[in-house]
């Protein structure tokens, strides 16, 4: 169990605590008292102007972010991730959760709910046919895209054949369909996700499909790399990242150029993690979590930033040079260029 806290960017103090550590106003399910605080499986808090968003349990809390005041509570489905959706430019919360089955033999329901930042009230509420599996789905322009798998899906591992990759695109009243790829690659628990520049980036066991956002079309395949279990995926300055495999502690990348049809496997492919073809392991020291644990590493102006056992630890990415130059000549050779520049330990 935990709370919401803001804390002083200067001093680290803080400055508010949700729920206040008297006040515990959160219990647990149906003969469960609960201990009153935020569990820790909800989504991260979203801020929407003056107004942070958080799910506890079944329903979506808006606080100020002044001052840590309650403003409003609303239902929405159960394990929501949570977003925030421009909505024609006016903000408002994107909560996706699951409406477990109620009888035995009926199958859970994804559902998302748009909600108005102001005042909390739902402004609507549309069934998806998609699972809300981890940190997805995704939001990308005007679509929200996840996955489905097929009746096969024995413990969600697959050959992928069965599975679908679902757009759907938001409309004033909910969400109408897009676009469908089906016959995905093989896949261990969970596909990684992440969208660019008019493509989305899916990832497999051993494949990684660019696919444009317009008509569902794949653009490019590169074969060797993926990952697997709670695999993490996402993009930051035209590159596509990958952890391949993110909940034992440990913590391997993989960087692909964010092109498109030019999709291309970065670094070496003799730097192999397991049995991916370019993955190169981090040399701070590893956690000991064996959980869901997905964390995206932040890279800004070239320097990756990765949470490490006992500190924050910063990898300079660019090409040694001193124009700057980084150019795909100078970004063919990862292992060549990962630097550690330095570290901030915690104690």
């Amino acid at each position: 169990m935990c709370s919401s806290d803001l804390l002083d960017a200067a001093s680290g103090a803080v400055r508010w605590e949700f729920p206040e550590p008297a006040a515990k106003p959160f219990v647990g399910s149906t003969g469960q008292k609960g201990s009153g605080e935020i569990p820790v499986g909800c989504a991260s808090p979203v801020l929407i102007g003056g107004t942070l968003g958080v799910t506890i349990k079944d329903e979506l809390v808006g606080i100020a972010a002044e001052n840590g005041r309650q403003l409003w509570k609303t239902r929405v489905a159960p394990s929501a991730q949570l977003y925030a959706w421009a909505n024609g430019g006016k903000a408002a919360f994107l909560a996706v959760g699951v409406e477990n089955a109620k009888q035995k033999g009926e199958s859970s329901a994804t559902i998302v709910s748009l909600v108005d930042a102001a005042d909390g009230k739902v402004i609507w509420r549309a069934e998806a046919d998609f699972i809300r599996d981890y940190r997805l789905p995704i939001i990308a322009g005007d679509l929200l895209i996840g996955y489905r798998y097929g009746k096969d899906a024995a413990n969600n591992i697959t050959d992928g054949r069965a599975n679908v990759l679902v757009a759907r695109r938001f409309t004033a009243g909910g969400l109408e369909r897009a676009w469908e790829l089906k016959e995905l690659p093989a896949v261990t628990d969970s596909y990684g996700l992440t969208a660019h520049d008019g493509f989305v980036y899916l990832s497999g066991d051993a494949d990684v499909w660019a696919i444009s956002l317009k008509d569902g079309a794949v653009a490019a395949k590169i074969a060797g790399t993926g990952g697997a279990r709670t695999q993490v995926m996402w993009t930051a300055e035209d590159r596509v990242f990958i952890c391949p495999e993110g909940r034992h502690g440990r913590c391997a990348l993989t960087m692909l150029t964010a092109r498109g049809a030019g999709m291309k496997l970065l670094g070496t492919r003799e730097a192999t993690f397991e049995r991916w073809q370019g993955a190169w392991m981090v040399e701070n020291p590893f956690t000991t979590a064996y959980a869901n644990h997905q964390i995206i590493h932040p890279v800004v102006d070239g320097r990756l930033f990765v949470r490490g056992g006992d500190g924050i630890y910063c990898y300079d990415l660019r090409k040694a040079s001193a124009r700057g130059d980084r150019s795909e000549e100078h970004t063919s050779e990862l292992q060549s260029r990962l630097h550690l520049v330095c570290r901030l330990l915690l104690e």
